[in-house]
Formats: structure tokens, C-alpha cells, sequence
């Protein structure tokens, strides 16, 4: 079985997920991996309200999300910010 993946626009809230249903008609996704906390390269921490955005529309094309929150528990003196 072959596998690839494909990049999603991103902007100061994480995923975009207006995408997310082309991208997966367009390349016959099969599911949606993503780092919401702290995204590595690009630091991004996803809002809750994307979070949910994202969700719904996944929901409504049938795309399972692996989400790899890794980085959800990496904090120090003060927890991570919540937007």
C-alpha cells in the first residue's frame, strides 16, 4: 500500500479548514493528521474555536483526524496560552 501526503494552507489560527473538503475530494484523502499544539515548524497554537471548526467539517466529509498532541502538556512556569 502506497501512502503520501499533501501540505493544508495554515493561518494564525492553524489549519484553514474552508480546504479541507476540496483538498480531500481533489486528492481522495483518506484521513487528517494534525500537531494543534505548537505546531512544528511553524509554533502555531490552534484555537479551540478552529479546533471545533475543523472537526465539524470533517465530520461532514467523513475524514478521521489523528491528532498528535505531543506538545499539549509542554509548558513551564505558566500553561500554554488557550485562543
Amino acid at each position: 500500500m502506497l501512502s503520501s501526503s499533501i501540505g493544508i494552507p495554515l493561518d494564525k489560527e492553524g489549519i484553514k479548514y474552508e480546504s479541507i473538503d476540496r483538498l480531500k475530494r481533489q486528492h481522495h484523502a483518506a484521513l487528517l493528521y494534525k500537531t494543534p499544539s505548537f505546531h512544528n515548524s511553524t509554533g502555531i497554537l490552534m484555537s479551540e474555536r478552529r479546533r471545533h471548526q475543523l472537526l465539524e467539517v470533517c465530520k461532514k466529509v467523513a475524514l478521521p483526524i489523528i491528532e498528535d498532541d505531543v506538545y499539549g502538556e509542554l509548558w513551564f512556569d505558566n500553561p500554554p496560552p488557550s485562543q
